[in-house]
């Protein structure tokens, strides 16, 4: 029935609306699926059994299946040949030695900053800053004048010199994966 129904729904809807709306397209094809999916678990299960048995798919049976583009693992890089196997007595080695993870450079900026505000500013005092204001620069004006003058000009200090600090690691990151 659903074969019937696109098939005509092709034949004549579909060919009314392109030739009206877009004389000389393509025709499109709509389609309805209406078998269910495959249940692409069981089927990795049979296969999984099937490669313990000692056999494998081909490339282009898993492409069919599994509808995509596949391309093979690359195989590890073989030992060398005058590579010696440990002697069964020698000690492991130690678990993995990871190095310790890096300090964020702003993080001691961005406390100074904070730490630089004073008192935090109550959130009714913004939301009445952002209403009053008319245009980009008064908002400004209006948020600044909630600092005290003393604590505003340390404030914008520090943040400039947080923004610099962050603007060069942001350069400095990018060179390092361009490389």
């Amino acid at each position: 029935d659903a074969d019937l129904l696109c098939g005509s729904f092709n034949d004549q809807v579909v060919r009314w609306l392109v030739d009206w709306n877009f004389p000389g397209a393509a025709y499109p094809q709509v389609w309805r699926r209406t078998e269910p999916p495959a249940d692409l678990a069981a089927r990795s299960e049979i296969e999984r059994r099937v490669f313990d048995m000692g056999y494998r798919p081909t490339l282009e049976q898993i492409k069919n299946e599994y509808d995509g583009d596949w391309e093979p693992v690359p195989a590890a890089p073989a030992a060398p040949q005058d590579a010696r196997p440990e002697p069964p007595d020698a000690e492991p080695p130690e678990g993995p030695n990871f190095a310790a993870p890096p300090d964020d450079p702003l993080a001691g900026l961005i406390d100074d900053a904070m730490t630089k505000a004073g008192e935090p500013i109550e959130p009714a005092a913004i939301a009445e800053a952002v209403k009053g204001a008319s245009s980009r620069s008064d908002l400004e004006a209006r948020l600044l004048a909630l600092f005290r003058d003393s604590q505003r000009q340390e404030f914008r200090e520090t943040l400039a010199l947080a923004e610099f600090a962050a603007q060069v690691l942001g350069y400095a990151d990018a060179q390092d994966e361009a490389q």
